[in-house]
């Protein structure tokens, strides 16, 4: 697998003023536990986008796995903190790429410790947060090139869960160690532009994080 080492957490878009959709009220049922996929899979994602499946695999098409990290660093006595991203992505175009924001890992100086890394991508549900701070947060790119991510619009994710069910580690991969995880989730995306919503149901992810030293 080749490695990408871009930050795929922060798209760059321009909002478009104006119209306005009434947020989907529905409520994401909850997540059953995926068959067939297991953390030894290929770095994937599968999720029903309301109703319709989608899922990609790397190495199928133009899709490859890639990771991402946001870092504010800071001096001492200050703290510097990171959010870790992780995503599946078409090497020609952004359509049909999913990313997942975890965070937040707080620590002295400009590196964060494996540690502490560690301490932040866990098995156990997380919560969903702006920005993927001190929670996760789930981004998707439609097929027409459309942005959505859960903390779009009015961000509402009441009913909706998400948990890392596996970690294993991979070990240090050019000087930088990772984790590999499945992750199982159901939530609403919100267009960017719109703020229009959409469920997310029966999502898994096979990646990998890594923290960067």
């Amino acid at each position: 697998m080749k490695k990408l080492n871009y930050l795929l957490i922060t798209f760059v878009i321009i909002s478009l003023a104006g119209c306005s959709k009434k947020d989907n009220t529905t409520t994401p049922t909850p997540t059953p536990t995926p068959t067939g996929i297991t953390v030894n899979s290929s770095w994937q994602y599968s999720a029903k986008i309301d109703g319709t499946t989608h899922a990609n695999v790397e190495g199928s098409l133009d899709f490859q796995g890639s990771f991402g990290w946001s870092a504010s660093l800071a001096g001492w006595p200050d703290t510097s903190s990171c959010v870790f991203g992780s995503g599946l992505n078409g090497n020609n175009s952004p359509n049909k790429s999913l990313s997942i924001d975890i965070g937040t890992a707080y620590f002295m100086g400009n590196q964060c410790d494996t540690a502490k890394f560690k301490a932040v991508i866990h098995t156990g549900s997380y919560s969903y947060t702006a920005n993927g701070n001190n929670g996760v947060k789930i981004s998707w790119v439609d097929a027409n090139g459309d942005f959505w991510a859960t903390d779009y619009g009015t961000g509402n994710q009441t009913g909706s869960s998400f948990s890392i069910t596996d970690v294993v580690p991979v070990g240090f991969v050019l000087g930088n160690y990772e984790l590999k995880f499945k992750a199982t989730f159901s939530c609403k995306l919100y267009n960017y532009s719109t703020g229009a919503s959409v469920l997310l149901t029966d999502g898994v992810y096979v990646g990998k994080f890594e923290n960067y030293n």
